[in-house]
């Protein structure tokens, strides 16, 4: 990926680091429980994690498009224990309870970072100063509810999509087995796209009740968001002179395992991938990311009051 898309994808995503804190997979918790996952945070609580998205190359990645589309549950919960801790952060996001009873999400970016073969270049090129004064602020804002409902539906599409990777909830019970589905589009086609085939699945499932080694109720969810389409670019819409139609095809996908504190509200960890490929014929972009969430529990004073 070349320099100048790194550092776009660093500023305009994010997310996140995780931390393994004692699971104990040997539950006393019955199959057959109900629970419901709400967020839980006191009046003048701040809940902050670490958080990271890390550029790897495709052929680190865990797995690929055609392949989630096809593999079941099972395979799917074989993958994802297997997919590594990102090695940094890049971010922090602290979450508060407003005056409104719901919860306020800020993402921070705490520091721009270059691989050691793009420092030389980064250190001529102009745009990453001005990537280095937005170090400190916020670069996403967003709500939701106790339940886990995204309130904060103004949000741009991107936006909005890593509220609801990281901090979506399934609004009603669930019990092992059960699915829903996330406020998540991905793939946005302009209107000279003219589709051939499209698939989608967008499914996350509580795959188990656990507890950890002090006895603490703990829900593994599993993530399997996948988005292809293929098609051609209507030639009237086109660039250039050239009156031939065009190939297109875009995939993107988000596989997870998180781990949820039931009687305390929130994240315990969550790791995963997350993946944009496209394809327009001149040009093509790939761009895979590890991605975590760990407790954090320490952060600069100043980020305390950013709006």
């Amino acid at each position: 990926m070349p320099m100048l898309d790194k550092m776009i994808v660093c500023c305009l995503t994010s997310l996140l680091l995780v931390g393994c804190s004692g699971i104990n997979s040997d539950s006393d918790v019955t199959i057959s429980e109900t629970v419901s996952l709400n967020w839980i945070l006191g009046e003048d609580e701040l809940l902050a994690y670490a958080t990271t998205m890390e550029s790897i190359q495709d052929a680190d990645a865990q797995s690929d498009t055609e392949t989630l589309l096809t593999m079941d549950e099972g395979s799917l919960s074989d993958l994802l224990p297997d997919i590594p801790i990102p090695a940094s952060n890049a971010y922090t996001s602290i979450l508060n309870l407003n005056e409104q009873g719901n919860i306020n999400i800020r993402m921070i970016l705490d520091e721009v970072t270059y691989a050691e073969e793009d420092e030389e270049l980064a250190d001529e090129n102009p745009f990453t100063s001005l990537l280095g004064q937005m170090e400190g602020t916020v670069q996403l804002r967003g709500v939701v509810q106790p339940d886990g409902a995204i309130a904060s539906f103004y949000n741009q599409s991107r936006q909005r999509n890593l509220v609801a990777m990281f901090f979506e909830l399934p609004t009603s019970p669930v019990q092992i087995g059960d699915t829903w589905q996330l406020d998540f589009n991905c793939i946005s086609m302009g209107l000279g796209f003219i589709p051939d085939t499209a698939d989608k699945i967008n499914e996350v499932t509580l795959t188990d009740i656990t507890q950890t080694a002090e006895g603490e109720r703990v829900a593994v969810i599993d993530y399997r968001l996948i988005e292809t389409v293929e098609g051609i670019m209507d030639p009237s819409f086109a660039l250039s002179d050239d009156s031939e139609e065009i190939p297109v095809s875009m995939e993107c996908y988000y596989i997870a395992r998180g781990h949820f504190l039931i009687d305390e509200g929130r994240w315990q960890q969550l790791i995963g991938e997350f993946a944009v490929i496209s394809d327009g014929g001149f040009m093509t972009s790939s761009n895979v990311q590890r991605v975590a969430l760990m407790p954090l529990a320490d952060f600069p004073d100043e980020y305390r009051d950013l709006p």
